[in-house]
């Protein structure tokens, strides 16, 4: 309920009445809101969405491994703000660019990573004006995949994250 699925649809339907049938998007898995957002593609007749259904997490990254970029999008919310989507970690250590619906920290960290580009959650002009970006520039999406994935594994490994997690508990523990 958190993602702002409705835009990617509107920009799904800029995409197919300016006639432009390179871009595809791709809904993968389960949600609160999918009967509702399918229902919609269905009405709107858009033919550039597919949708699957709930897969294995084993699954996840042969789906990955069809996408050119992953979209993150969220609702323009306050709250959202202060959250890092954890499918933005996926999509960077999967080697794909990230174009992101959210803003503040999450924003931050995929800039800083090199790993694709922010954009302002909902605005669906600025979401296909990157994705128009991406499919006419390989050599960005080469550039933002190898930073991306390079900054994953670097700096957002579990054995990292695991390591710097213990280090604040053994903190605030104290010493006894």
């Amino acid at each position: 309920m958190a993602h702002a699925l409705d835009k990617l649809l509107e920009t799904a339907e800029l995409f197919q009445r300016e006639g432009n049938d390179r871009i595809a998007f791709l809904f993968v898995g389960e949600g609160a809101r999918k009967l509702a957002v399918k229902r919609l593609a269905e009405e709107k007749r858009l033919r550039n969405c597919v949708f699957v259904d709930k897969v294995e997490k084993e699954e996840i990254p042969q789906y990955y491994s069809v996408a050119d970029a992953a979209l993150v999008v969220l609702k323009k919310d306050p709250l959202f703000e202060t959250v890092l989507p954890s499918k933005m970690f996926e999509a960077m250590g999967m080697g794909k660019p990230v174009t992101l619906g959210v803003e503040g920290e999450a924003s931050r960290v995929l800039e800083e990573s090199g790993g694709g580009v922010a954009v302002e959650p909902e605005n669906v002009a600025g979401l296909g004006q990157e994705i128009e970006r991406l499919a006419s520039h390989p050599g960005l999406v080469r550039r933002f995949a190898e930073g991306g994935s390079c900054s994953v594994s670097q700096n957002f490994n579990r054995t990292k994250m695991s390591d710097l997690y213990l280090g604040i508990l053994t903190r605030e523990a104290g010493p006894d």
